[in-house]
């Protein structure tokens, strides 16, 4: 049998990835050229999609290494950390534009003003969830929840984004970023039910 060449699908699959990133360097770059501001948005925007593609690949485990031809966790750790480092540069610079060190508490006066700075606490669910999966061997079963905060860490973000952000008034930018939002909730729902299906049932011998 001749072996299937994956050389199209891995050049789709990243195709679809690059112009995902150009679509959003494209549209943030049509808001205005500020230096400061283009920073702090291509940093909100980038990490975020990039976290959004470290979150989608969770069920694709076998499929991630056929296409790409490397191991999952090689492509997912990857991807993790550009996102962690990009969405940490969308807060550190703000703050240093503005001279302010009180961005990065999260807002609990109102639910109203927590929804709309939820930025704020999702940067700190990020990095519990990354540091959960680097002592996932000392953490032992505990692990899994504490990285599941990722999950809610990019549901914050998008809220964040649509109510705070600027760009999301660009119908392309907020097709996009909820989208993918709801393309990482799907693969949430299908990594779990993959799980449920490989556990085998009570009372079965």
């Amino acid at each position: 049998m001749v072996p299937y060449d994956m050389s199209l699908p891995r050049t789709a699959v990243i195709g679809g990835v690059v112009v995902l990133y150009l679509v959003v360097i494209w549209r943030v770059l049509a808001g205005g050229t500020d230096p400061w501001s283009l920073i702090i948005r291509l940093a909100a925007l980038t990490g975020l999609l990039t976290l959004q593609l470290a979150a989608m690949m969770s069920p694709f485990l076998r499929e991630i290494r056929q296409v790409l031809g490397f191991p999952f966790l090689a492509v997912h750790h990857r991807a993790a950390l550009a996102g962690l480092v990009l969405i940490t540069l969308h807060p550190v610079s703000l703050a240093l534009r503005l001279g302010r060190a009180d961005l990065f508490i999260p807002v609990t006066r109102s639910w109203d003003a927590f929804l709309l700075n939820a930025g704020r606490p999702a940067l700190f669910l990020i990095y519990l969830g990354a540091l959960a999966a680097i002592f996932q061997g000392r953490l032992g079963k505990g692990w899994r929840p504490a990285h599941g905060l990722l999950y809610i860490a990019i549901l914050l973000g998008t809220v964040h984004a649509n109510l705070l952000g600027s760009d999301l008034s660009d119908l392309i930018l907020c097709a996009l970023v909820n989208g993918m939002t709801l393309l990482v909730l799907a693969a949430f729902l299908s990594k779990r039910w993959q799980r449920r299906a490989a556990t085998p049932s009570a009372g079965t011998g």
